[in-house]
């Protein structure tokens, strides 16, 4: 932990904890549903292509959500708000393993997923910066080392409690790892942070960040718009990595591949705060959405399968892992503290406007006009995304 990003002994305790939450939070509410997807689809007697929409429009309603939770929670105290998340993400997951039939099961899907981003990255840099506005950026990227393993865990356990168990029982043991784990460790937080540490800015009041009104409204949707063009691909294949490999004969190799997501995330954020601390959150953001780019066009190319499959796992490993940062840091550099929470909630909004549906479009695109065409189509999107940021990159320089 010292060797990535240092932080005082006072606030490891937070670190290790919100780290640990955004494994539970991510594995049992995100990661875990599409290894789960095609057999709940199966016993609901429904189309796969429904489940999947389904998870494409609770993202969306998470998104239109999101604003109105981050003023919550620079009102409330984000710690607060993930120990109640964590309780509704248990209580929802159990509603969807005694699902009888699809009406009930879309209400709990939609209704855990408009409530996710409470125990999902948003809410836990919310209560990172209001821990320590000056070690932000530090606390956000060893969060994201620990939380970085959440996929390499939710991944494989899935599919093994799928063939042990079934679906239902694993989501009831996904609903007790919330109450047992996640909810112990947001209230430490809550305990450790205070009340409330990021104020809404009042009126009169200026940002840290010295940008005129104007300019924080195009920064704002320059930065939106990256993170939403980057965000469709990225989305839709972290839903279908494991199918999509499958697709390609590589069997349940699969499973073990796209174990390598996971590590290459972390090791991205290890490489970010050794060597790269001194610049600009752009440019870490600029080297995620160019690796997710990168990814993208790898399906496309003749490569062996095997190949394939694991330079992709690599570079939408370090994609993601950066990613992941750089929703929490670039925010803080380009508009500061104040109102820290509402800001993150409006910019998800964007992205998620665009990246809600990208599951279920993978979804009809591999079913109607196969894999290279698909990916040929995402790739030229995540290039696009790339293009905001060098033209902010241009304004603010290199360097942090």
């Amino acid at each position: 932990m010292s060797i990535a990003a240092p932080v005082s002994p006072r606030l490891l305790p937070i670190v290790i904890a919100l780290g640990v939450s955004q494994i539970i939070g991510y594995g049992t509410v995100f990661y875990g549903y599409p290894i789960f997807a095609p057999t709940m689809a199966r016993d609901l007697g429904v189309e796969e292509a429904l489940v999947f929409g389904l998870l494409s429009a609770g993202l969306l309603i998470s998104g239109l959500a999101g604003p109105w939770l981050g003023r919550t929670m620079d009102r409330l105290g984000a710690a607060r708000v993930m120990a109640v998340g964590s309780v509704l993400s248990a209580l929802l997951l159990v509603c969807m393993a005694a699902a009888p039939e699809i009406w009930s099961f879309a209400l709990a899907v939609l209704a855990l997923l408009t409530i996710s981003p409470t125990v999902f990255y948003s809410a836990a840099f919310v209560a990172a910066a209001a821990a320590s506005p000056t070690q932000a950026r530090r606390l956000i990227t060893n969060i994201t080392l620990i939380a970085g393993f959440s996929s390499s865990l939710f991944w494989p356990l899935s599919g093994f409690l799928l063939e042990a168990i079934g679906w239902r029982w694993a989501l009831v043991l996904y609903a007790f790892a919330n109450i047992l784990i996640g909810l112990p460790l947001h209230l430490l937080v809550a305990r450790l942070t205070g009340p409330v540490a990021i104020r809404t800015p009042k009126v009169g009041e200026t940002h840290a960040t010295p940008l005129e009104s104007r300019a924080r409204r195009r920064t704002f949707w320059l930065v939106s718009l990256s993170y939403g063009l980057s965000a469709l691909p990225a989305s839709a294949m972290a839903v279908h990595i494991v199918p999509v490999f499958q697709s390609l004969g590589l069997g349940s190799t699969a499973y073990l591949i796209s174990m390598l997501f996971g590590p290459a995330q972390v090791i991205a954020r290890l490489v970010d705060s050794i060597f790269w601390r001194g610049f600009h959150p752009l440019v870490t953001a600029l080297i995620a959405f160019g690796s997710i780019a990168i990814c993208m066009g790898i399906l496309v190319l003749p490569l062996p399968p095997i190949v394939a499959a694991l330079a992709f796992s690599v570079f939408f490993g370090i994609g993601q892992g950066l990613t992941s940062i750089v929703i929490g840091t670039l925010p803080l550099a380009l508009f500061g503290h104040d109102g820290y929470g509402e800001i993150v909630g409006r910019i998800g909004l964007v992205r998620l406007m665009f990246s809600s549906g990208a599951p279920l479009l993978l979804s009809i695109m591999l079913a109607s006009i196969g894999i290279v065409p698909a990916f040929a189509i995402l790739f030229v999107v995540a290039l696009f995304g790339v293009i905001p940021l060098l033209i902010l990159l241009r304004e603010h320089g290199w360097r942090g």
